[in-house]
């Protein structure tokens, strides 16, 4: 009843093929995941999100109309997996919103769009590249997080990190860059939904401590970063040793 898309042994997004689930989302991304939540209780429309990280295209299923969803994705392979005439998934052609799709490396682009004074102005900033064991650990450097800030609509954008990881705990690296840059931020662990998502880890950023704490995430958060010990990463230092499970 479900088609997964998968790399290695980690999976990047499911879609059910039941008759009227097909547009609903699942996995991580399911209704009571962290970034779920957020995006569907999003106050303001239209929303300009931007997505590290494309998988199955499953976060354009919340898209509403005159929303823009915006993604950056390495792999020409899943662009043609998840969207256009193509696609075996169908979140990103079903959409309600707009979809934007820059192929190659996110930060590249990313820094690309800052020097052409292309700045995004992103409501939610979605990170989403980090669940397998071989992480771009140049999405994840203090200077990484400056590219990022440049593209927000701040003060009331939130930036979406997932790190649902079996090998790396990238709790403390994210409580590094929590810390540089002074942000309020939550931890969401919602109760498994069976069969619609699946366990997910995210962590919500933002300089407006009233974006990321409504009633709804509030059910599903704790304070972050709680006891985990910040570990910094730039250009010039990155551990991997640092963070293994």
């Amino acid at each position: 009843n479900y088609l997964v898309l998968v790399h290695g042994v980690t999976a990047h997004g499911f879609q059910s093929k039941r008759p009227g689930m097909e547009r609903v989302a699942t996995g991580y991304y399911g209704p009571n995941s962290g970034v779920n939540v957020l995006l569907s209780g999003w106050p303001k429309t239209p929303i300009r999100v931007g997505l590290v990280g494309m998988g199955a295209g499953t976060l354009a299923a919340l898209g509403r109309p005159r929303d823009t969803y915006r993604f950056y994705e390495i792999n020409p392979e899943v662009v043609r997996f998840s969207m256009g005439p193509q696609a075996y998934f169908t979140f990103i052609n079903d959409s309600a919103a707009h979809v934007e799709v820059v192929i190659g490396d996110a930060r590249m682009s990313l820094e690309q769009e800052v020097a052409n004074g292309e700045l995004q102005r992103f409501d939610v900033l979605v990170l989403d590249a980090f669940s397998s064991d071989a992480i771009p650990v140049h999405l994840l450097t203090r200077e990484a997080f400056r590219i990022y800030r440049q593209h927000l609509n701040e003060p009331h954008s939130v930036i979406a990190i997932h790190i649902t990881n079996a090998t790396l705990n990238l709790g403390p690296v994210l409580a590094g860059i929590a810390q540089e840059n002074e942000y309020y931020s939550v931890r969401t662990n919602p109760t498994w939904l069976s069969g619609v998502s699946s366990r997910s880890d995210w962590i919500l950023f933002s300089r407006d401590p009233g974006a990321i704490s409504s009633a709804a995430l509030r059910r599903i958060s704790v304070p972050f970063p709680g006891k985990a010990k910040p570990i910094l990463w730039t250009d010039e230092y990155s551990n991997l040793l640092q963070v293994l499970r």
